[in-house]
């Protein structure tokens, strides 16, 4: 999950960028041990430069050592706190390790990385807080895949409000009529903005029902 990279400036010394592109695109390849002999030279070039640990973080991941990874994204983001992608990425390396709440908090930057548009309604984003009576709009996002792993979460989320409105594709729309808790289901672009009261991404709804792994949704089947 590695951006382009700015071209070379005065923080950055000459070679630091193609180093870390070629690093980049062995990654791409599974060439990992290439990739780290790359990123390492764009240490050795540019030690302070945050992009160095998000992709030292990467090429740990690729080789499921996620301790290692946790820590090179952790040095990435005291870097940089700003840098949208090693806080995401570390936010996966945790889910992966079983730290779910602290995992969805940090896969929140998504919206903040170039890889996602986020849904800007003017309505508030639900905090997974009692709304009675009022009507939740969530909507999928990313691949049918995490769609349909993510849709058990609705059931959970419904108990807390009024009625769920679900967006989905069309191709998804007769298999998530049957999850429980979908009261309605549109397709994007359908949806007036006085019909829903509070929104939330899908893939969001961990986060605001404060999930771990003892209370990840366990009743099977919820699809049919």
């Amino acid at each position: 999950l590695q951006e382009p990279q700015p071209t070379a400036g005065p923080e950055q010394p000459a070679g630091f960028v193609e180093e870390i592109n070629r690093g980049a695109a062995r990654l791409d390849q599974d060439r990992i041990d290439e990739a780290i002999v790359h990123f390492e030279r764009a240490r050795a070039l540019a030690p302070d430069r945050a992009e160095v640990y998000n992709n030292l973080g990467n090429a740990a991941t690729a080789e499921n050592r996620l301790h290692d990874a946790v820590a090179h994204y952790q040095r990435a983001i005291r870097l940089d706190p700003d840098l949208a992608d090693a806080q995401m990425n570390l936010g996966m390396a945790l889910l992966k390790l079983g730290d779910l709440p602290a995992g969805f908090g940090e896969f929140e930057w998504r919206w903040q990385t170039r890889q996602f548009s986020p849904f800007m309604p003017p309505h508030p984003r639900w905090d997974g807080s009692p709304q009675p009576g009022k009507t939740l709009l969530v909507h999928t996002e990313q691949g049918a895949g995490d769609a349909i792993q993510f849709i058990r979460f609705v059931k959970l989320a419904r108990e807390r409000v009024g009625n769920v409105l679900l967006i989905a594709p069309d191709s998804l729309q007769a298999l998530f009529a049957t999850a429980a808790g979908v009261d309605a289901i549109r397709g994007a672009g359908e949806i007036a903005e006085q019909a829903f009261d509070v929104h939330v991404p899908l893939l969001s709804l961990p986060t605001v029902l404060g999930t771990t792994l003892e209370t990840i949704p366990s009743e099977f089947p919820y699809l049919h």
